[in-house]
């Protein structure tokens, strides 16, 4: 074997060793994302189940009591909130599944903030049920001591009720308004997208920043 020869076999194998570890860093890179994203996953599941069982149990109360009393009418809005926060955990696992890793990291990091929007929507949705807070009382009411409530009381204290449902409004368009990523500045909003999205989800992306970083400087 002469000098040449020596020189391309040992490049190949230079190649095929750069290449070898370009694909487990690629993995580690993967894995650690993945790991990250675990307990979301599972947090996520356990609050499905969770939220599945409130719905099948109103559901049932709304069958058994069926009429257009107070209490009826709570559970069916209650359900409604109820669906909608299903629909968002399953929408959460089915966004952490679709993840792949195998991608660019900057296409792994888009599908990362893809999850914390999702989150952030349906955390407003779910905000939006404070303004019907009469229904909790009423329903309540009727599950803990078999009590329409509504019957008993007299117009000013629906009025009330109607009033503090009304009162709720502002305060609830103010914050779903406020709470979006263009203000991470303010300290609240950073805080409550921290504690929406979670720690995990935090963590996952700071591992993806770290490496994209990395790579860039490289």
């Amino acid at each position: 074997m002469n000098l040449e020869q020596l020189k391309d076999t040992w490049q190949g194998q230079s190649e095929q060793l750069q290449n070898g570890i370009n694909v487990n860093e690629q993995k580690l890179k993967a894995e650690q994302t993945k790991d990250s994203l675990k307990p979301v996953m599972n947090k996520r599941i356990v609050e499905a189940i969770f939220t599945l069982v409130i719905v099948i149990l109103l559901w049932q109360y709304i069958v058994a009591n069926f009429a257009l009393t107070a209490p009826v009418v709570s559970a069916a809005i209650l359900n409604v909130f109820a669906i909608i926060n299903l629909a968002g955990n399953i929408g959460q696992i089915a966004l952490i599944k679709q993840i792949d890793y195998a991608k660019p990291i900057s296409e792994v990091q888009k599908q990362i903030f893809d999850i914390r929007q999702h989150n952030l929507v349906f955390t407003k949705l779910v905000a939006l049920s404070l303004p019907f807070y009469g229904s909790y009382v009423f329903l309540g009411f009727d599950l803990l001591f078999g009590v329409d409530l509504y019957k008993g009381l007299d117009v000013g204290g629906i009025f009330a009720l109607v009033l503090g449902g009304i009162a709720f409004l502002p305060a609830v368009i103010w914050f779903n308004r406020q709470l979006r990523f263009d203000n991470i500045s303010t300290g609240w909003v950073s805080k409550m997208i921290e504690s929406i999205g979670g720690q995990e989800l935090l963590a996952a992306a700071k591992v993806m920043n770290t490496l994209h970083t990395n790579e860039e400087s490289a």
